[in-house]
C-alpha cells in the first residue's frame, strides 16, 4: 500500500516568516498548527497510510512546537533534511 504524502503549503506559514519571538507569535503559530493537523486527521480513515509534511520555511522553534502537537495526537514525527532551508517535519500515524 502506498503512503499518501500530505504536504502542508506554505502559505499557511507566511505570517511567521520573520520567526517566533514573541509569545503572541508562538500562540498563534500553535493554533495554526494544530487547526491544520486537525483539518487533515479528519478527513483521512484508519486505512490510508498518510504523512503530513510541513514545509521548510518553519524554523526550528516551530518545528520544536510541531513536535509537541505530534505528541498530543500520539503521532510519530521527525524532521528530515541536513541545512536550514531544507529542514522540515513530517507526521504520520505510529501504527
Amino acid at each position: 500500500m502506498r503512503i499518501r504524502v500530505i504536504p502542508i503549503e506554505p502559505k499557511f506559514f507566511a505570517d511567521f516568516k520573520d520567526g517566533l519571538n514573541d509569545e503572541d507569535a508562538i500562540k498563534a503559530f500553535e493554533y495554526t498548527a494544530t487547526f491544520l493537523v486537525i483539518q487533515y486527521i479528519e478527513q483521512l480513515t484508519d486505512d490510508d497510510k498518510w504523512a503530513i509534511t510541513f514545509p521548510p520555511c518553519i524554523d526550528s522553534k516551530g518545528r520544536g512546537i510541531l513536535h509537541d502537537i505530534g505528541n498530543y495526537f500520539a503521532l510519530g514525527h521527525h524532521s528530515t533534511g541536513t541545512k536550514k532551508e531544507n529542514r522540515c517535519l513530517r507526521m504520520y500515524p505510529r501504527s
